[in-house]
């Protein structure tokens, strides 16, 4: 959902690509160990046991000593914890610096990352702030969100994890429009955060209402202008508003 309303990267070496959010795409189709969707989280049993050990799973990557990055041969972490390598032990800084490796669309680190946003204009930025405090730090809020989804398999979030990049908010799950679990979303939101805060999401409201992701209001600036430096000066208009 966060990758269809807020879906910003149409384009590719300079020309239009058949995705919305190529970003979204890209990590589709980078190390599967470490990106994507950690699908168990889904299941009513993971905790943050779980993650642990899906994270000890993770390959390591790389350490640092004496201010030298080292590259590690593929192997899951725990077996680094449990065997070293090359004569060096694992330390706590290791830890810390392999939960940077792990890229899933939220990761946790000593904070919870998301991580399915495209890069936005300021006001969208704000917005995509606002939208997510409003989500995640109001209890009434989480359980509301979660009624709306708890009842998609993780079939149908596997399906619509292939179709988000390409189709943004005209995807649909069970038949029903993405953009409208958007719209209900964005309500849920503006109904956790406290009244001064609630501004922030104007510019998300504005966009759920038109149903275009912002990579949609890009190309359309690009498909307008006849040359080249014209459609890089209206892609810099509409970015920047």
């Amino acid at each position: 959902l966060l990758t269809a309303i807020f879906a910003n990267s149409p384009f590719q070496n300079g020309k239009i690509s058949p995705y919305l959010s190529r970003r979204a795409h890209i990590w589709t189709q980078t190390d599967p160990a470490r990106t994507g969707v950690l699908w168990d989280v889904f299941r009513p049993s993971f905790d943050l046991e779980a993650y642990t050990d899906h994270a000890l799973r993770v390959p390591a990557l790389f350490i640092q000593r004496d201010g030298h990055w080292l590259a590690l041969p593929r192997m899951p972490f725990e077996d680094f914890i449990k065997n070293g390598w090359n004569g060096l032990t694992a330390e706590p800084g290791d830890w810390d610096l392999h939960l940077t490796s792990i890229f899933t669309e939220a990761r946790l680190k000593k904070y919870l990352e998301i991580r399915s946003i495209d890069c936005q204009t300021t006001p969208l930025g704000l917005s995509a702030t606002a939208f997510l405090k409003g989500l995640f730090y109001n209890g009434a809020a989480r359980r509301s969100a979660w009624g709306l989804l708890k009842g998609w398999s993780i079939d149908e979030r596997k399906e619509l994890q292939k179709k988000t990049p390409v189709e943004a908010l005209r995807a649909s799950c069970r038949k029903q429009p993405l953009l409208d679990t958007a719209k209900a979303l964005v309500q849920i939101s503006e109904k956790g955060l406290i009244e001064k805060e609630t501004v922030f999401l104007t510019p998300l409201k504005e966009l759920v209402e038109t149903g275009r992701c912002p990579a949609e209001r890009l190309l359309e600036c690009y498909k307008k202008a006849d040359t080249l430096e014209a459609r890089i000066a209206k892609i810099i208009h509409c970015a920047a508003i």
